[in-house]
């Protein structure tokens, strides 16, 4: 009886021990799960092949269009890529990623290596002129999401020297540093293909304006070529479209190494949307052959001029040297004025001329009280407004109604007049700066407005003051301060200035560059917040619609928005409200060429898509170059999929040992349940 019951009190302890050792166990397997470690050489030694993870990054970037022997780089590139898919051993997996959408794998990973074979055999060159750094990023990402203890990442490349530059370095050694730091870190094997040198003639810009232009008006476009390479182009013919129909066709001289231009004006007989092409054919590197350009053409511009101090005298009122700036004819072309003037009082100011003017221009007003909702109204939905201070404006009013508080229509408070008309006063000049403004892009000169100075100012910020949140500054004064600023209001654009619109100020009026600013700044106000026509490989396109669109009777109504990429694909845009608008937004752009984008099925919206010129200079690495740049990958080089397959047979990785431990671990859970059960059923008979 002694030793029956030394038994039973040894059992429950012995039971506990196993229970805490149970319990001990299971975070440790959990751990290890999470780890997913490898039994090198484990699968060799029980008799399998060693199937692997690969992804392969194939370089679709523009310089693979070039052709030798009449085979271009991307089709030998893909040829390779499909010949290291079919020589993985059974049981691999597969991914593959592009530089032009890394983020979107071409083939994403997958068991069926005949099924990527056949969406390899789909690969073609694009436009884009991505470093190839991010492509070889997102793929070790991929990789990491991948089944086998083996990983390899390969990239197949011509190894562009503007694809793998020199300061790309840091960025290939972080994600060397980054794969090495993985818990199953890929091996980077690189695979060049192609060779030897190349000539390339590019249409490098294709200059033009961006902002609206009249029916009838001839515009001039420019594109500039250049010549990559040692040889040059003797006699290369440039071809100009217009909506599709050849108008024009030039030859251009280009030495090696140098540039060249042909110049094309056209006159549009219709408003709409219209676009223009500039193609040469001199060479196989098609991406940068041509050159896209959209452009809204517009009946006469209907701009309303608000005299806040009217004179009989010539030049002695507000607005007489703005009318006579948006009137006047410029540049060698002549032909019908981009704008329809109307100057009135505000006095005699009704809300007709209000509604039908695109932008209105303020000169001098004392106070808008008159017609302060009309105008926020017609702001609102989509009109420009052009805001000049001078010695008439009631501060306090412009503060409390047209800014207040940053809520209203008003960009900054106007705030004290600086400089003096005395003699030996200060005078302020603009600021040499970077045109980046769409309204001053056309002033690519840094001196455009040497000559011209302001004797008294309104100070609207100075370098010490942040700007209010959604106002930006398109010019400033030498002393940092603006001189322009501007703020989207609703559906509209308004741009506050700090001098008048006069000459009692200052001589801009009598400067060549006013003439231009102020037609510029005035077509750019016609635009509204309408979006850009024009846009690089990878920018979303965007659609709106008129600014009266919601007052449609059927409130259910939501406008059908469409775009078609080059080669006729489709694509819906979720249509959403924006102030008194519809806008809807694109997937991003891949194709160059011409988007067109329709509203209910009407009338078409072209968009031109360019890609960039980083890739136009055919230059390779050399092969010490790109044995460092293997390096650098923490890879080495393989010459064809024969390379691969040595690499896999040298490297063969062990088992992957996760799902056995996984097992385990349910066996230890399961085990650890039992054991509770068992002291809860021995409570039970204590008790």
């Amino acid at each position: 009886m002694r030793v029956s019951a030394k038994e039973n009190r040894r059992r429950p302890r012995i039971e506990e021990l196993l229970l805490l050792l149970l319990r001990i166990l299971v975070p440790m397997a959990l751990a290890l799960c999470m780890a997913r470690p490898v039994l090198e050489k484990m699968r060799s030694a029980m008799g399998g092949g060693s199937r692997v993870s690969m992804v392969l990054v194939v370089d679709d970037t523009a310089s693979m269009a070039i052709a030798r022997g009449g085979q271009r780089m991307i089709e030998e590139a893909r040829a390779r890529a499909v010949r290291v898919v079919r020589g993985l051993p059974r049981g691999s997996d597969v991914a593959v990623i592009l530089p032009s959408d890394p983020e979107n794998p071409f083939v994403a990973p997958t068991l069926d290596l005949q099924g990527a074979v056949r969406r390899l055999e789909t690969l073609t060159f694009s436009a884009s002129d991505a470093p190839l750094a991010g492509a070889v990023d997102a793929a070790v990402t991929v990789g990491t999401r991948m089944m086998h203890g083996m990983r390899l990442v390969t990239v197949v490349s011509d190894f562009q020297r503007a694809s793998w530059a020199a300061e790309d370095a840091a960025e290939r050694a972080r994600v060397a540093e980054r794969a090495r730091g993985l818990p199953v870190a890929p091996m980077i094997l690189s695979m060049p293909v192609g060779g030897g040198e190349f000539d390339n003639l590019a249409v490098e810009a294709l200059d033009f304006t961006a902002l609206p232009v009249p029916v009838g008006r001839k515009v001039q476009f420019k594109a500039s070529l250049k010549a990559f390479g040692k040889k040059g182009f003797g006699s290369a013919k440039v071809i100009w479209k217009v909506d599709g129909v050849e108008r024009f066709t030039d030859t251009v001289q280009v030495e090696a190494g140098q540039r060249s231009q042909s110049a094309f004006a056209v006159e549009f007989d219709r408003a709409g949307s219209h676009r223009v092409e500039v193609v040469t054919d001199a060479d196989t590197m098609v991406a940068d052959n041509q050159r896209f350009a959209a452009i809204r053409v517009v009946d006469p511009i209907p701009v309303l001029l608000v005299n806040g101090e009217p004179s009989n005298e010539p030049l002695q009122g507000e607005t007489d040297f703005l009318e006579i700036a948006l009137l006047a004819q410029t540049g060698a072309v002549k032909g019908p004025r981009l704008f329809d003037v109307t100057v009135a009082r505000l006095e005699g100011l009704t809300g007709k001329q209000l509604a039908s003017s695109t932008v209105v221009v303020l000169t001098n007003v004392r106070h808008a009280d008159s017609i302060r909702r009309e105008l926020e109204e017609r702001v609102m939905s989509g009109a420009g407004l052009l805001v000049f201070p001078g010695d008439k404006i009631d501060l306090n009013w412009y503060r409390d109604h047209a800014h207040r508080g940053g809520k209203g229509w008003l960009p900054m408070a106007y705030r004290e007049v600086r400089g003096g008309t005395a003699g030996g006063g200060v005078t302020m000049t603009v600021a040499d700066q970077r045109m980046t403004h769409p309204a001053f892009a056309m002033f690519d000169a840094s001196d455009v407005f040497r000559g011209g100075h302001l004797r008294m100012w309104h100070r609207l910020a100075g370098l010490e003051d942040a700007l209010p949140e959604g106002v930006s500054v398109p010019l400033r004064l030498e002393d940092g301060s603006p001189l322009l600023v501007e703020r989207a209001f609703g559906d509209g654009v308004v741009i506050q200035a700090a001098f008048p619109a006069d000459a009692d100020w200052g001589n801009f009026p009598m400067r060549p560059f006013y003439v231009p600013m102020m037609q510029q700044v005035v077509a750019y106000l016609a635009s509204g917040v309408m979006p850009p026509l024009n846009l690089k490989v990878g920018q979303s396109l965007t659609v709106a619609t008129m600014g009266d669109v919601l007052k449609r009777a059927d409130k259910r109504y939501v406008p059908l928005m469409a775009v078609a990429d080059p080669s006729g694909a489709r694509e819906e845009m979720v249509a959403g409200r924006r102030g008194l608008r519809w806008v809807g937004a694109s997937k991003p752009r891949l194709s160059p060429g011409f988007h067109v984008a329709t509203v209910d099925g009407g009338e078409p919206i072209f968009y031109s898509v360019n890609g960039g010129v980083r890739e136009s200079d055919p230059e390779r690495l050399d092969d010490v170059q790109i044995r460092q740049v293997a390096s650098e990958l923490g890879g080495e080089i393989v010459e064809d999929a024969a390379g691969v397959d040595a690499v896999v047979r040298r490297s063969a990785a062990g088992l992957e040992i996760w799902k056995p431990l996984l097992a385990l671990l349910l066996v230890l859970l399961f085990a650890e349940l039992y054991m509770l059960g068992r002291f809860e059923a021995r409570k039970e008979v204590a008790r």
